[in-house]
């Protein structure tokens, strides 16, 4: 079974009504659940009834010290750069450990369509990541990420890749 955590920071009606339409149109083929990230400064209703709760401070400190040393050096904020942070302790949870497949879906992706109708064709990939739009480094040099990107030193920089993931999913 696969999962997808729709993800948003904005609690207002008409997101609520995007969330319980995805659940709907996917009962029986995904497992649908709302994680809201609560910001600092951020006016939210905070009456959703949430499956998950990100505060604003983050979660997995303890456990991701290296990740939020990076986020508090580069200005302390989540975006842009730092979204993993707020749904890889989801991800990562005792909640969904049981999932083949997490999606992650972003409040403000929406499709024109039956939702069952784009995840139907995909569900049975056997892909480890899933996005909307992948890039190599040659075809945007200019991405201002590039600089901060810390990997293994056997993978050479040709091979950087860089995605979209505001519909994505991971195993």
């Amino acid at each position: 079974m696969q999962a997808i955590i729709f993800l948003t920071h904005i609690e207002t009606e008409p997101i609520y009504q995007h969330f319980t339409r995805i659940k709907a149109e996917t009962r029986g083929l995904l497992d649908v659940y709302l994680a809201v990230h609560d910001c600092v400064g951020e006016v939210t209703r905070l009456s959703f009834p949430a499956d998950f709760r990100v505060p604003a401070d983050g979660v997995w400190q303890d456990k991701l010290f290296v990740r939020y040393a990076e986020k508090k050096a580069r200005g302390g904020t989540f975006l842009p750069g730092f979204a993993d942070l707020i749904y890889m302790p989801i991800m990562l949870g005792p909640e969904l450990a049981g999932y083949a497949s997490i999606w992650v879906l972003e409040y403000d992706v929406d499709f024109a369509g039956p939702w069952d109708a784009f995840f139907r064709p995909l569900v049975s990939s056997q892909a480890d990541l899933i996005g909307t739009t992948f890039y190599r480094k040659e075809q945007c040099p200019g991405w201002a990420f590039w600089a901060g990107l810390v990997t293994p030193a056997q993978v050479a920089c040709e091979n950087y890749i860089r995605g979209f993931l505001v519909v994505g999913s991971f195993k």
